[in-house]
């Protein structure tokens, strides 16, 4: 019985030994395995970054780059402006009750007035609407607005209240828009 314990514990032992050993080779293996698949995408993957930096590293991609910001910018400026015009003239069509043919020799007046003075397209239909809200009729704003804007422009002083003056003093002296 002794022969047979010690027989047992040598074989258990022996395939113990042996399983023991067969597991750290295939762990070993597997850790291999994983570093070099790990090493392989890490390698791909700097070599597509190193690509993509190289395209981005160019003048030409960097220029592109600068001048599409650039037009970006301008087309954003340009698209408020032009929004914050249809505004203003929107307020104006409201306060004056310009309709049709009206409102488009208003419209065409403050760009005009844009174009041709200090004073911005929006500018000159605010100050369309501050002479709308004295009580001029259509008419009347087509021929004081540029007036209201030289006298602002001499002044130096607000569009809102060269176009108050100019109303206060004509009613006050019971003066016609001529």
């Amino acid at each position: 019985m002794a022969k047979a314990a010690q027989l047992t514990l040598q074989i258990d032992g022996n395939i113990t030994n042996g399983f023991r050993k067969s597991i750290n080779e295939a762990t070993k293996k597997i850790q291999t395995l994983n570093q070099r698949i790990k090493r392989s995408m890490v390698d791909a993957a700097g070599g597509a970054t190193r690509g993509f930096k190289s395209v981005v590293n160019t003048d030409a991609y960097q220029a592109a780059a600068v001048a599409a910001t650039g037009v970006g910018f301008a087309m954003a400026g340009a698209v408020k402006k032009a929004m914050d015009f249809e505004k203003s003239m929107q307020a104006v069509k409201a306060v004056s009750g310009a309709t049709g043919a009206e409102f488009v020799s208003m419209s065409k007046l403050a760009r005009e007035l844009g174009r041709t003075t200090i004073f911005s397209a929006s500018e000159a239909s605010g100050a369309m609407e501050m002479l709308a809200m004295a009580g001029l009729n259509t008419n009347q704003i087509l021929k004081a607005t540029g007036p209201t804007l030289d006298l602002a422009a001499a002044g130096s002083i607000e569009l809102a209240e060269a176009a108050d003056i100019a109303t206060n003093i004509m009613g006050g002296m019971s003066l016609k828009v001529a």
